[in-house]
């Protein structure tokens, strides 16, 4: 075995007609080995306009490759990490209350995927969140319970992050889904929840937190920057549009 190759198809994606390589891997670079492994998906492209995939901006070698086999540059996106010996206070503002998610609430998993969507709207590689996609996150080796939270305004649902293990190092905490609704941007409120995920982390032991965010949303850079997170990897979303579908 020399290489591997695996499409994302899930309902979301297939019906935003978009499919994501989470594995695209050869031992061997070289475009032959790799043209063989995307030649391999494309019978499994039907009904897809796009697929797309990440890769480490210093794997030059395999990104030389990708541009020949016709994948352009999406985007951008930082990988960051937090490793400081204390987390840093939340101060919630009077009226809010953060509350973990209860896997068997349906009222408040159908109120987690609306503030999903409507947050992270227009926002590139998002697809629609739905019941079925958290039903599995709860089911996933690296959730962790009580790490998927929403943040409450009185009774209007306006902020989630998830607290979950990292992939690779289970000793390291992943945080995820951090949004806050449109019209309540500029409160304070993303700070807030940095805060919980990082105080819930050290909670479980999880001294070393790690997030990814778009290039291009600098606001919140800026903000995990100033909660002690630094940049560690860039890296690179391609993408190929599919002709014969």
């Amino acid at each position: 075995m020399i290489g591997a190759v695996c499409l994302l198809r899930t309902r979301p994606y297939i019906e935003a007609k978009r499919g994501r390589f989470v594995i695209l891997h050869s031992t061997q670079p070289s475009i032959e080995a790799y043209s063989q492994l995307v030649q391999a998906m494309y019978k499994h492209t039907m009904g897809l306009d796009y697929v797309y995939l990440f890769v480490s901006e210093d794997r030059v070698q395999t990104r030389t490759i990708w541009d020949q086999l016709g994948f352009v540059v999406e985007r951008y996106a930082y990988f960051l990490e937090r490793r400081l010996p204390t987390p840093l206070q939340a101060e919630l503002p009077e009226g809010y209350d953060v509350r973990s998610i209860i896997e068997t609430d349906v009222g408040q998993i159908g109120a987690l995927c609306n503030l999903l969507n409507v947050n992270f709207s227009g926002q590139p590689g998002h697809v629609e969140t739905t019941p079925e996609y958290i039903a599995q996150e709860f089911c996933h080796s690296c959730h962790i319970s009580g790490g998927m939270l929403i943040l409450y305004h009185g009774r209007q649902a306006v902020g989630t992050v998830e607290i979950c293990l990292d992939e690779q190092d289970p000793s390291v905490a992943a945080v995820e889904m951090l949004s806050v609704r449109p019209d309540y941007r500029g409160r304070g409120l993303g700070r807030v929840l940095v805060r919980k995920a990082i105080e819930f982390a050290f909670s479980r032991s999880l001294y070393a937190q790690i997030l990814s965010v778009s290039a291009e949303n600098e606001a919140a850079i800026k903000l995990y920057l100033s909660e002690g997170f630094e940049k560690k990897q860039v890296i690179v979303c391609y993408g190929m549009k599919l002709g014969n579908n």
